[in-house]
């Protein structure tokens, strides 16, 4: 009985160490795997229904008229497997052959689950670090608040607004209340979130959004600095965006009713002319160049303009963006123009094409283009041509 029991003891000890040792290398192997995920990505998709065979893809979603493909993979016995290294968090979409929409994902360094969702691709899930976990927040939360504003639109054009005025304006206050909810959701998102690039990621997507709030913009923007400099990536980013502000408030600037900027440029002969020196009762800031055709063909309205109210107190003044590569003497073009044209008045121009200072002061990024001002510079019409431009000079002057 002493002999078998110190058998067993014996056994117990060898099984003990083994189990000691089997724990030991699943430690270090987890650890050492980890380790490797820090600095590189698994991104482990998991798909019902999917035949072998189909392709996956992982596309640069930066260009919403460009995706660009940066990685493929292929479905095997209902999964598909990315791995690689990134530098910084990217914005990426998970396009499959055959199924209609994409993925929005993170890729960054880590363990990346997808479940795929092949008969609604928005249901599908994607886990397995920070970034991702809160875009696909950010993502669900927005969609339930845009279904409550569907569900409220169209449940405002049943209501007849004269026969349940009360409940046609409850309702009415509701989707007000939930149109509020979709745009405070990202400028929340941003403050509750300002150490990741999801937030900075989201405020690039807006920047088409005609309908942003530009202020509660510029302050979530603001609150992002850290995050902007952290990758070259993420300042490629913040620059797109700080441009976009920048733009924006240039514009901003050159509404009806703000003061025109001030300006001073040369003209034909070197001489620095300033806006301020030369406007009248009214005067119009017209952008043009000898190249432009659509200018040109304007032109003989403009004079006929000129002509009829010059001595009733109205002054022009052309900027010319002559100088383009294709110019061989774009001064001589711009000075043969105002002459063929018969454009009596003031001319400036520094012969830089759409660099121009004066245009870029004015966000001119085409032509013709003008600005009509009162005689305190106050911007009152702007891009009338034709008949429309004369009968504004004439209700300001008659």
């Amino acid at each position: 009985m002493k002999i078998e029991y110190l058998l067993y003891l014996r056994k117990f000890i060898k099984m003990k160490k083994y189990l000691f040792l089997l724990a030991t290398l699943i430690v270090v192997s987890s650890c050492k795997q980890e380790k490797e995920l820090a600095n590189s990505y698994e991104i482990i998709g998991k798909v019902n229904g999917i035949p072998n065979g189909v392709r996956v893809f992982i596309k640069s979603n930066e260009d919403k008229r460009s995706l660009r493909i940066t990685d493929t993979a292929i479905i095997k016995n209902e999964q598909f497997i990315f791995k690689g290294t990134t530098e910084s968090p990217l914005s990426r979409g998970i396009y499959i052959n055959s199924v209609k929409s994409s993925i929005p994902i993170i890729l960054e360094n880590g363990k990346i689950t997808i479940n795929v969702d092949k008969n609604d691709i928005s249901k599908s899930t994607v886990t397995g670090t920070k970034n991702n976990e809160l875009l696909q927040d950010f993502v669900r939360t927005k969609k339930l608040l845009s279904a409550e504003k569907i569900k409220l639109t169209s449940k405002l054009r049943k209501i007849d607004s004269n026969k349940d005025k009360a409940i046609y304006d409850k309702t009415l206050a509701e989707y007000s209340q939930a149109n509020d909810k979709i745009e405070n959701h990202l400028f929340n998102f941003v403050e509750n979130n300002p150490d990741s690039e999801v937030s900075l990621m989201a405020l690039s997507f807006e920047l088409n959004n005609t309908n942003i709030n530009f202020e509660k913009f510029k302050k979530a923007f603001s609150l992002l600095d850290a995050t902007s400099n952290r990758y070259p990536e993420n300042k490629k980013i913040a620059n797109t965006i700080s441009n976009f502000i920048k733009q924006k408030e240039a514009t901003a600037n050159l509404e009806i009713g703000k003061i025109a900027p001030k300006f001073s440029s040369t003209d034909p002969d070197g001489k620095l002319i300033a806006l301020d020196d030369i406007k009248g009762k009214v005067t119009i800031i017209d952008f043009w160049a000898a190249w432009c055709g659509p200018c040109r063909r304007e032109n003989p309205n403009v004079v006929k303009v000129y002509e009829k109210y010059h001595d009733k107190g109205l002054e022009i003044i052309g900027v010319s963006l002559d100088g383009n590569r294709r110019q061989k003497e774009p001064k001589a073009a711009w000075l043969k123009a105002i002459e063929d044209d018969k454009l009596n008045w003031h001319h400036v121009s520094s012969l830089q094409y759409f660099n121009d200072p004066v245009a870029k002061l004015y966000s001119v990024n085409s032509i013709p283009r003008t600005f009509i001002l009162d005689e305190d510079g106050r911007i009152v019409a702007k891009n009338l041509r034709g008949k429309a431009l004369e009968d504004k000079i004439a209700q300001l002057l008659n």
